[in-house]
């Protein structure tokens, strides 16, 4: 907008909405404003501007509770846990039971790999202000340790998170010797071939209320087997999807004819609120395209034809769709599809997800700040620690995921001649190499 900023409480703002400078340049010690404008930067990822005006937000008002919260969330996105949970815990200190700063306390104890301390925090996820989950809407009492009768398991979140607490569905008999568990539509066949012994339906249609007893959330599972002593680590499985061999290898017969290896390919996340940040383009994804020797396959759900035309019509490459498989609405045989390639370049989302589920060796584009997901977060080695078989390549401080995609590209290539790993059962067991 063309006016400079200029220096508030002894903290120079950088290129701060002019709604906010103005709010500011009006009363200097008007310090909503500066949390506000301190709000704004963090999600626009732009930290080191916005911790300055939260440290003086702070200078005027060491009270602020939101902007103890801010911060805290703030320091959560850039690494430094140990100062933000000190924030979230002045928060707590100065408005106890505030549930923002109980859930964002949560999430980052998960994030730092502290799950025992962090699956109690998380349950506020329905509390917080900025809540993105569902709730149920019933008169059934939440199911508790030592409560009987039939039992509802429901998915509370999108598909990417369903995916991910499915893991724990294998040992839901130990909560109640009856169960439901609504999910996606889409994926119920998939489900049911992973776990035969439960009973899943549509989470899109009406549940009677007579049908069940307790309901629990999904994401609530790793808590309650802690709560009855089984614990969330010894209660999970993976790999646990299986593939449909037949389809499986049709696909394979199909697409092998334009290359050697197949290569599954993703670039957006449709998530709401941080979908534009986990996502890479097309464009982006040129060096690893432009390999000779590969057939890239589109895996990326949504809208697409716009895109590839494009990337046809200005390089000349060709990315491969299977038509008889809509990657949004055929999740079973896309399921498939993804169990067919040699090799997978992800982004984090669904995708990824079924690729570890699967346990498939896959390529994981990660973002930093605010996009990454706690899950996302946790490593061991070089491999995300709830899905072994994912290999996360993280985007770069400045924002750019020209680094990680350059090593993409130069693993492919060095690999291109290694023998393809043919995947003769619906279980994937893979032995791969540490790039």
């Amino acid at each position: 907008d063309g006016i400079r900023d200029r220096d508030v409480t002894g903290v120079q703002t950088c290129a701060l909405p002019i709604c906010f400078r103005q709010a500011v340049a009006l009363d200097p010690k008007f310090s909503d404003a500066m949390n506000n404008c301190g709000a704004v930067l963090r999600r626009l990822r732009r930290y080191e501007e916005g911790l300055k005006i939260y440290n003086g937000t702070l200078r005027l008002n060491p009270t602020h509770v939101e902007a103890l919260q801010g911060r805290g969330e703030l320091l959560a996105e850039i690494g430094k846990t140990t100062d933000a949970i000190a924030d979230f815990d002045k928060a707590l200190e100065l408005r106890p039971g505030y549930a923002d700063a109980i859930w964002a306390k949560g999430f980052t104890l998960l994030a730092a790999g502290n799950f025992n301390a962090g699956w109690g925090p998380y349950e506020y996820r329905f509390e917080q202000s900025n809540r993105q989950c569902a709730v149920l809407n019933t008169s059934k009492p939440r199911w508790s340790a030592g409560v009987g009768g039939r039992l509802l398991v429901w998915s509370e979140q999108g598909i990417g998170d369903e995916l991910f607490f499915l893991q724990w569905i294998d040992r839901v008999g130990e909560l109640s010797a009856d169960v439901t568990v609504a999910v996606d539509v889409r994926l119920i066949g998939a489900y049911e071939r992973a776990f035969p012994q439960v009973r899943f339906v549509d989470k899109a249609k009406n549940i009677p209320l007579e049908s069940y007893d307790s309901h629990l959330p999904m994401g609530s599972l790793p808590k309650s087997f802690n709560d009855i002593g089984l614990g969330w680590h010894d209660t999970r499985k993976i790999p646990y999807l299986r593939f449909d061999p037949v389809r499986r290898e049709k696909i394979r017969r199909d697409l092998i004819q334009f290359g050697e290896k197949i290569v599954g390919v993703t670039w957006k996340s449709t998530r709401p609120t941080i979908g534009a940040e986990k996502s890479a383009s097309l464009s982006d994804l040129l060096p690893i395209l432009k390999l000779p020797g590969y057939t890239f396959v589109n895996l990326q759900y949504g809208d697409t034809d716009s895109e590839i035309q494009a990337l046809r019509e200005q390089t000349g490459i060709e990315l491969q769709c299977y038509p008889s498989i809509d990657n949004l609405r055929n999740l079973e045989e896309h399921i498939d599809l993804v169990a067919a390639c040699d090799e997978l370049v992800l982004v984090c989302n669904a995708t990824a997800h079924i690729a570890g589920a699967l346990g498939q060796h896959a390529r994981i584009l990660t973002p930093r700040g605010k996009s990454l997901i706690w899950y996302w977060a946790n490593r061991t080695n070089d491999r995300n620690f709830w899905y072994p078989s994912l290999q996360p390549l993280d985007q770069t401080k400045d924002l750019s995921w020209v680094e990680p995609i350059a090593r993409i590209a130069i693993d492919l290539e060095s690999h291109r001649d290694r023998k393809s790993t043919r995947l003769n059962s619906s279980h994937i067991t893979i032995s791969y190499a540490v790039f």
